[in-house]
């Protein structure tokens, strides 16, 4: 699971409230932080809760914080925020890597078989899609994860594609229309206190690849709209030899091309207000 948002989660009270959700989910388990120091090479690890308050809040001013179920493994889970000077606007933009402020859980596959866990993991998305005020959250097979997608140019781009579990924030209700939403031909859908939209594609969790949830998947992207969704260009009929002949680097430069993803005909638009300052830390 994967939640954007472009509020300001740089309070250390955000890994707080990302630790309770997490202790609900998993009541027996410990959260451990891992964290990396400036300047040092080896990866720092200890208890949640043998954190004091002042060295919690100074590990999650580092701009990230991860926490693992180390003992029975159960999860990772953590939070990644971001918040610059006006003056780096266009860094920040443009810079493929960079991350839109962004939190999420990785948990065992099978875990989900088990009907009262899914159920309850179902409920910590909608959660997490509250707390954060998520501009999106999905949920889907991390052996499919795509990290252009998580950056914040590929975010820009449009919708990657439709998830197990997807909730739409408003920039993709503005984008796309509620009603249209709404209205979606899937398992679940629902429209959150907070106004955020859920769609659930399937009841069980699925290889998205696998008909159930395929089948789903491409009657919500047919009913939300294909000019909502990242393309691909047709595949380049250029070859090395014979006729249609390209230099070497044109034709590498082809295949790179039908590779990269095309920019959706309709794309979200973001606030980044809450993140971008006049100046930080007193610093202009």
């Amino acid at each position: 699971m994967i939640g954007h948002t472009t509020d300001d989660i740089s309070d250390v009270q955000s890994i707080t409230r990302l630790a309770e959700s997490l202790a609900t989910l998993f009541p027996k388990a410990e959260a451990v932080a891992v964290w990396d120091e400036p300047g040092v090479m080896k990866t720092k690890r200890l208890a949640l809760r043998d954190f004091s308050e002042c060295e919690l809040a100074r590990v999650y001013s580092l701009g990230s914080f991860n926490l693992r179920d180390e003992a029975s493994q159960q999860y990772e889970a953590g939070l990644i925020w971001n918040r610059v000077r006006k003056t780096e606007r266009i860094r920040f933009l443009e810079k493929e890597g960079f991350q839109q402020n962004r939190v999420w859980l990785r948990i065992r596959r099978d875990a989900l078989n088990d009907c009262a866990f899914r159920e309850s993991y179902v409920q910590f998305c909608r959660d997490q899609a509250n707390l954060f005020n998520v501009t999106y959250l999905y949920s889907f097979d991390s052996v499919k994860a795509d990290a252009w997608f998580s950056s914040l140019r590929g975010l820009g781009a449009g919708l990657r594609d439709v998830y197990w579990i997807n909730v739409f924030g408003s920039p993709y209700i503005n984008m796309m229309g509620r009603d249209r939403l709404l209205d979606c031909p899937a398992f679940e859908v629902a429209a959150l206190p907070n106004g955020h939209v859920v769609i659930r594609a399937t009841e069980i969790f699925c290889d998205p690849d696998s008909p159930p949830l395929r089948d789903v998947r491409v009657q919500i992207r047919d009913h939300l709209g294909q000019r909502f969704f990242v393309k691909r260009p047709t595949k380049p009929q250029w070859r090395i030899g014979g006729t249609n002949r390209l230099p070497f680097t044109a034709f590498l430069q082809s295949w790179v091309s039908w590779w990269c993803n095309i920019d959706a005909e309709v794309r979200p638009k973001f606030d980044w207000s809450a993140i971008l300052l006049e100046e930080i830390d007193g610093k202009s």
